[in-house]
């Protein structure tokens, strides 16, 4: 998996100091999902223009 951008780590962080709950937590996860399918789609295309 990529690495977490340190913005995101620092919102991680604020998140559970704040106790925002469950919520925050779903949105979390959301969030890290879209990210690696992100970074995946990125290194599926990064392939696909290697093979040229």
């Amino acid at each position: 998996m990529g690495v977490t951008p340190p913005v995101l780590v620092e919102y991680y962080q604020w998140v559970d100091l704040s106790g925002v709950g469950q919520q925050a937590r779903e949105l979390k996860e959301l969030i890290s999902t879209q990210i690696t399918q992100l970074q995946m789609a990125v290194e599926k295309m990064d392939n696909e223009f290697n093979l040229r």
